[in-house]
């Protein structure tokens, strides 16, 4: 990767300097770690300073690799950078900036647990249930995950980073006018067509009134499930 056309390319994505950078980073394209540590470098050294926070989507990074970067005696493995796009870009910022992850555990558990719903469902004989779980776990992934990111990224400021997965970037920043956003798109977004359509279609109210009552009950049952 051209660091220099990246460092270009940082520069001419910054319209609005009171505004924080938008940074899309797909976690599951694979990068050489010493690339990777290089590029979140230069992309810490153009864009903000020490005093500036990264806000990073954590889910994609397992919990227990999370806590072993966080912590105080964490050394940077070169296995680790490989393996985790967005665990090496972690492990190299922690250490310039304040960190600020978006998601939180309980919600991280509750996608885990949608996930494995979806997945057994979607085994299932009856169109229906594959379905209602497919639109269950786009409602969960692209829905309210985003919804609760943006509470958190009202406090992000002039000069912090943003970094989530290009499709969360493109759906995140499309509330913003163009001139009034910073948006650099290492990897392009992948959930839109030639047109720059989406190709996943918003839900209708039914649905997500059919998924709200559908997450209720999961709810429900959990919580006598921890009271047994």
């Amino acid at each position: 990767m051209n660091l220099t056309r990246v460092e270009e390319g940082l520069k001419k994505a910054i319209k609005n300097p009171e505004a924080p950078l938008y940074l899309g980073l797909d976690h599951n394209r694979s990068m050489d770690s010493e690339e990777l540590r290089l590029l979140v470098k230069k992309i810490l050294d153009v864009h903000g300073n020490p005093q500036n926070a990264v806000y990073i989507e954590s889910n994609p990074i397992p919990e227990y690799e999370r806590n072993r970067i966080m912590s105080d005696d964490f050394e940077e493995p070169k296995s680790l950078l490989s393996q985790s796009v967005f665990g090496g870009t972690l492990a190299t910022a922690k250490n310039k900036r304040r960190i600020v992850l978006l998601d939180r555990p309980s919600f991280e558990r509750l996608l885990f647990e949608t996930g494995n719903e979806s997945r057994t469902y979607g085994k299932g004989k009856s169109p229906e249930t594959r379905r209602l779980a497919g639109m269950l776990e786009s409602y969960i992934t692209y829905g309210m995950r985003e919804k609760y990111w943006k509470r958190i990224l009202k406090q992000a400021k002039a000069g912090d980073l943003i970094i989530m997965h290009p499709n969360h970037v493109q759906r995140i920043t499309q509330e913003i006018p163009k001139e009034s956003r910073n948006v650099f798109f290492l990897h392009k977004p992948t959930n839109v067509d030639s047109a720059g359509r989406h190709v996943l279609p918003p839900l209708t109210a039914e649905e997500i009134e059919t998924l709200e009552k559908e997450r209720e009950k999961a709810r429900k049952k959990r919580a006598r499930s921890g009271h047994q």
